[in-house]
């Protein structure tokens, strides 16, 4: 090390800055000292492509389906690429892959020709692996995040001493670890199949509406209907519950049928945690 009168902080916000490119105001040369066998640029570059490397293998391990469908070499130079446009600029690593997915979007020309057996000019492909990224990332992010561990949720007998008069103002508190999503592909099965041992091939495009939550620290995801999917879409964003139903219910071919499912949606959907507490103007349940 150089005599210069670097205290640990200021070291490590330089040794920070230089693996990230962002600083180069202090040269390399002035802060690691040269071995015999190496100069300080060989010096400092042994912990940088460590450090590359210890990234690389973290986006391997949170997206690793993805990474074994299309060949770790294959991966790992779009990882390469992508911590390059977007280097690590959190102090923890479960941030570190929060813009694959889009990356991966964006850099769709370049991934025409991975999914075998799929029209590269109609992007179906791209399509699939960009929606198993962004599965395997929202995964990541509920196991990672606040979750309904530990806190009193809504059962299905409270829902059962709601009369009837007050049920259309209602209002839905979701979990902290619910999320809504939908895709091109049902890109959940082709998941658990991998981590089952298997090698499907690509599913056919279908158009798949998921929740996913976490339960006794566990992520789990609920197949929905699109009716379904729209009703919890409209419940997420704070509408009154008779509103919401009176929204879906307007492009309903069998409002009667419709009516009929809703009292089973939410048992089911209370049992699997997705709410935390039901609200009502001036009331709470």
């Amino acid at each position: 090390m150089s005599a210069l009168p670097f205290d640990l902080q200021t070291l490590q916000t330089w040794m920070q800055a230089v693996l990230m490119e962002t600083d180069t105001s202090q040269r390399i040369e002035d802060v690691i000292t040269a071995s015999e066998q190496q100069t300080s640029r060989e010096r400092f570059h042994v912990y940088a492509n460590a450090y590359q490397a210890r990234l690389v293998d973290c986006l391997r391990e949170e997206f690793a389906t993805l990474c074994k469908f299309l060949d770790q070499d294959v991966f790992d130079g779009l990882a390469t690429a992508y911590l390059q446009a977007h280097p690590s600029q959190s102090y923890t690593l479960a941030d570190l892959g929060k813009q694959f997915p889009q990356f991966m979007s964006e850099t769709a020309a370049a991934l025409a020709d991975v999914a075998d057996g799929e029209s590269e000019s109609d992007g179906t492909g791209t399509q699939f692996l960009v929606d198993l990224a962004t599965l395997e990332r929202l995964y990541a992010e509920v196991f990672d995040g606040p979750g309904i561990e530990g806190l009193p949720l809504i059962t299905p007998d409270e829902l059962k001493n709601i009369g009837p008069e007050a049920w259309p103002q209602v209002r839905f508190e979701a979990a902290p670890c619910w999320r809504l999503i939908e895709f091109a592909y049902p890109v959940h099965e082709f998941v658990t199949a991998c981590r089952h041992g298997t090698e499907p091939p690509i599913p056919e495009p279908r158009h798949t509406w998921l929740a996913v939550t976490r339960r006794q620290y566990i992520v789990r995801r609920v197949s929905l209907t699109e009716k379904q999917f729209r009703l919890l879409s409209l419940l997420s964003q704070g509408l009154p519950l008779g509103e919401a139903l009176d929204t879906v219910a307007a492009s309903c071919e069998d409002v009667d049928a419709f009516a009929k499912d809703i009292q089973q949606w939410f048992q089911e959907w209370t049992t699997s945690g997705f709410f935390l507490r039901i609200r009502q103007i001036n009331a709470q349940f």
